[in-house]
């Protein structure tokens, strides 16, 4: 009787043992591991996590070839998603580099017959990968979007590193196997995308310029643009409108307007990526940056649209009718699913924290392919305002400068065969330098 009551004691202690060691297999090293939401401990933060080996096959064979030279048989990536889905863990071996990082991100639910998935997009920066020429941040980091189709026990991605440069295509590598389930969460999305109707909504013009003063050209002007291109095919243009005048401790509104060019980007991705059975491209983020390049250069604290955490904001929209009409405005009612905006000074000692103004917008699903397109002269685009203002000493006219930046991630979709395949990219970060003359 004591040998069994000590035998079911050990079995008990081992159970328990083995319960402990299997709740925290997040981090394992086995080639592919996964902890799911129903073997998870209270204290893990990991809904599902996976080490994927990359799928050479498809990358042979997607799009003619294109991605022979990203080709790496001893690459994988361990992927580990936190339980709210909004943040991503990835360990990359790529091309004899190990790189870690957290990916922030949103996702998207997907129920079909027989199973219920999600869709996500995670975005981040890494330290450059020598051996690979890409296109980088002015920080000399390299950006990567991982786009994850996952369920709660399996998940394949696909990673592009590197902007869409003029000249610099991004490597995009493809992770993990492309299994029927997986590959129905993916069609599933695309139909859903192609089914949507996409509304807006147009209001009557508000001029939002501002009054000029009688002994200052504070008249709201066109003030240039710049085009982004990839391979020569043109992917953005950003836009400036502010006065040509400002005087010291007085207010200006500045507006930086990012559109997009569906049509060129679509034949980018058909003609130079090679994916020629791509269906859809369309915008689902835009990153867009005011600067007044003086330390007495800066916004106005809560003067900017759209504000922070919105989810919907009327938007003066600037579009240039030449000369003689000049600047106009129409006030377009934009939805988004969220909106970050990052204040940041000049310089370390500047005494004004928001010198820098950084919205990133972001929409699921993005908008539609042709909501955004368009130029300096077209009434439509993404547009962030402030009113800026310069506080400083001047005793005469004084010579200064704005920078504005913007940049826009794609998402497109389209089949290989029965095979589903969707990708996100980042267009190559285009500026634009305006002047301003200060007056006393």
């Amino acid at each position: 009787m004591m040998r069994t009551m000590l035998s079911l004691i050990f079995a008990v202690i081992l159970l328990g043992f083995y319960t402990i060691t299997s709740s925290y297999d997040c981090q394992s090293d086995d080639k592919t591991q996964t902890l799911s939401l129903r073997e998870e401990s209270a204290t893990t933060d990991c809904f599902i996590s996976q080490k994927l080996k990359q799928n050479t096959d498809l990358m042979r064979n997607v799009n003619g070839g294109k991605n022979n030279g990203s080709i790496d048989i001893n690459s994988s990536v361990e992927l580990t998603i936190h339980n709210d889905l909004c943040k991503v863990d990835m360990c990359l071996n790529y091309q004899g580099s190990i790189r870690k990082v957290t990916l922030s991100g949103d996702y998207e639910r997907i129920a079909t017959e027989n199973e219920t998935g999600y869709i996500g997009v995670y975005n981040g920066f890494i330290p450059t990968i020598s051996s690979r020429n890409l296109c980088i941040s002015k920080d000399g980091l390299l950006p990567v979007t991982a786009n994850i189709v996952f369920t709660n026990h399996e998940m394949k991605a696909s990673l592009t590193l590197g902007y869409a440069g003029e000249n610099i295509d991004p490597d995009i590598l493809y992770y993990g196997d492309d299994t029927e389930t997986l590959n129905a969460i993916l069609c599933a999305k695309i139909e859903r995308k192609l089914m949507k109707e996409t509304t807006r909504d147009d209001i009557g013009g508000d001029d939002g310029g501002g009054i000029p003063s009688p002994t200052v050209d504070g008249t709201c002007r066109y003030k240039g643009s710049a085009n982004g291109y990839q391979q020569s095919y043109l992917v953005s243009n950003l836009s400036v409108f502010h006065a040509n005048e400002l005087r010291n401790q007085g207010l200006m509104s500045v507006y930086a307007k990012l559109n997009t060019s569906s049509a060129s980007v679509l034949n980018y991705i058909k003609n130079h990526l090679r994916f020629d059975t791509a269906i859809l491209v369309y915008p689902e983020q835009f990153s867009i940056s005011i600067c007044g390049n003086h330390n007495d250069f800066h916004a106005v604290t809560n003067s900017y649209t759209p504000q922070n955490n919105s989810t919907s904001a009327p938007l003066n929209i600037p579009f240039y009718l030449g000369s003689t009409l000049g600047v106009q405005w129409i006030t377009l009612n934009i939805t988004m699913t969220s909106t970050t905006v990052t204040p940041s000074r000049y310089s370390s000692d500047s005494p004004h924290p928001n010198n820098r103004l950084t919205w990133d917008i972001y929409k699921r699903n993005g908008w539609s392919p042709t909501e955004m397109d368009g130029n300096y002269t077209t009434s439509k685009g993404m547009t962030a305002a402030a009113s800026y203002t310069y506080e400083g000493n001047v005793n005469s006219v004084l010579a200064r400068s704005l920078t504005s930046t913007g940049t826009i991630c794609y998402e497109f979709y389209g089949y290989w065969g029965p095979t589903p395949y969707w990708h996100s990219f980042w267009t190559n970060p285009i500026s634009k330098t305006t002047s301003v003359a200060i007056k006393p």
